[in-house]
């Protein structure tokens, strides 16, 4: 897994904030054309950005399995996979997402673990006070 390689595509070059490649690239690369998985961490300022631009150039990628979309400002992450012709699928707190092309399975409170957003503090809120009342 990177973060501060680019992504290659024709003769655009781009950095998404998280990357998977499982071809053998070499240790002094500093691009791939071989992404599995692209993980793009949204904001209002990249918003448009990711969900347009670099979603209609990296859904070109040969080798893309998955293309992820994940929001800061509140607990939503999208994404988009190969085997499922590219459909949205959306996942929140509570839910768990598996990327098959690399064999994870990971809950959206795990990625969102360290984030303190609106939607994590009242999640976290209802599940302790649900976590107590089963416990009395």
């Amino acid at each position: 897994m990177m973060s501060d390689m680019k992504v290659k595509i024709d003769d655009c070059y781009f950095y998404p904030d998280v990357l998977v490649d499982c071809s053998d690239l070499a240790d002094d690369s500093v691009f791939t054309e071989t992404p599995t998985i692209i993980v793009e961490v949204l904001s209002k300022s990249t918003r448009q950005i990711e969900r347009v631009i670099k979603r209609e150039k990296y859904l070109q990628i040969p080798t893309l399995q998955e293309y992820i979309l994940i929001e800061q400002g509140i607990a939503e992450i999208e994404v988009v996979c190969r085997s499922q012709n590219w459909q949205s699928h959306f996942y929140y707190l509570g839910d768990h997402i598996t990327l098959n092309s690399i064999g994870l399975s990971i809950s959206v409170e795990d990625i969102y673990d360290r984030v303190k957003n609106e939607d994590v503090v009242t999640w976290l809120e209802k599940k302790a006070l649900a976590e107590q009342n089963v416990s009395n």
